[in-house]
């Protein structure tokens, strides 16, 4: 949740990683493949939390279809 208690858009690499179960470096390979969404911002890759949810969908077989909402306690959002 960002400081006005609303889900964020946009979350780092090791966010994203940590939600999938997977290593940073393994989502920045996917990154760099194409596999795995994001948008660059500045220096800084992001991972659009609504694209993460198709690309979960999609990988699920269930289409365009969203998958449940992804969310980070904040005590999980450290970097």
């Amino acid at each position: 949740m960002s400081e006005n208690g609303s889900a964020p858009l946009l979350i780092s690499v090791p966010e994203a990683a940590r939600l999938l179960s997977i290593g940073k470096n393994l989502c920045y390979e996917m990154i760099a493949a194409g596999t795995l969404p994001s948008i660059k911002i500045g220096r800084r890759r992001l991972v659009s939390v609504a694209g993460l949810q198709v690309w979960i969908a999609q990988q699920c077989g269930v289409g365009d279809q969203t998958a449940g909402v992804v969310s980070l306690t904040p005590a999980e959002r450290k970097e």
